[in-house]
């Protein structure tokens, strides 16, 4: 008997507008951001990066990935 192999899916998601939004996987997160799936994991579990499950699959909406890149950046404050 063979592996089962993990079959990736993107699923949409309704928002208030009433449009679906595609859902990013780990490894879309991975591949945009180069974020190892345990790191990811980790910031999943320390509830600093918001998921949503699937069954034992997570997803992440690609606003919520910029926000929190958005609360980890460190820098110069812009000049008014």
């Amino acid at each position: 008997m063979e592996p089962r192999k993990e079959l990736e899916r993107d699923l949409p998601l309704a928002t208030s507008e009433g449009a679906a939004e595609e859902l990013l996987s780990l490894a879309d997160l991975e591949a945009l951001y180069g974020l190892k799936e345990p790191r990811v994991r980790r910031l999943v579990r320390d509830r600093r990066l918001a998921s949503i499950r699937d069954g034992h699959w997570l997803r992440f909406r690609p606003g919520d990935v910029e926000a929190f890149f958005e609360r980890a950046r460190v820098g110069a404050e812009e000049a008014s």
